[in-house]
């Protein structure tokens, strides 16, 4: 491919193969964008003594893989990255059903809330990547009801309308993303100001 025929947009991910072989490459595949910080107007820098027009495609790269790919088989390195790649995939669609449950062993969820939150992780990807994480981390298994209601509680959520007199966890429709941040540990409080914000973005709750 020449230069004048790449892409003038961000690229998605990039990829270093090795070996000659049809069959028996290895691929290696890193979701990052090798334009990152070297769009034009930006100044990209040898160190050394003059400067140097540079009319070349620039990209950087750096030394950790997301995917590796040898035959037909697939290591994966970042359960993230392979989701957002193949989010669309039967195979990872239909291992949504069983996170729900596998959930419910280490925090019982009420039968009408566990329907809900399958739904929603089913059509929703950012629900569907939290529940799998907090199912893979396997946090959940050593935190006593005790902790949970006085975590929930420092984190602004209604632990007494989210948790049963039963001890199960109530779901409604509009409690299922602020519970999976909360399960997933991604809300905190700023130390300076006490706001309250998520992890994913810095954005006020």
């Amino acid at each position: 491919m020449k230069p004048d025929d790449l892409p003038a947009g961000d690229l998605s991910f990039y990829a270093v193969t090795i070996g000659d072989v049809p069959g028996q490459r290895a691929v290696f595949i890193r979701r990052s964008n090798p334009r990152r910080g070297l769009k034009r107007g930006h100044i990209y820098s040898l160190l050394q003594d003059t400067l140097q027009r540079i009319d070349e495609p620039i990209f950087a790269f750096d030394d950790w893989m997301d995917l590796l790919s040898i035959g037909d088989e697939v290591l994966v390195l970042s359960q993230t990255v392979f989701a957002a790649l193949f989010r669309n995939q039967d195979a990872l669609t239909q291992q949504v059903p069983q996170w729900t449950p596998d959930l419910h062993e280490v925090l019982p969820i009420a039968s009408a809330g566990q329907d809900r939150l399958k739904e929603r992780a089913l059509r929703d990807s950012r629900m569907r990547a939290r529940l799998e994480a907090i199912v893979r981390r396997g946090h959940l298994a050593t935190v006593t009801a005790d902790t949970l209601v006085e975590a929930m509680s420092a984190a602004g959520l209604d632990a007494e309308r989210l948790i049963s007199s039963e001890g199960e966890l109530v779901l409604e429709a509009e409690d299922i993303a602020p519970v999976l941040y909360f399960l997933n540990e991604d809300l905190f409080t700023g130390a300076l100001t006490q706001t309250s914000f998520r992890a994913d973005k810095k954005a006020a709750r």
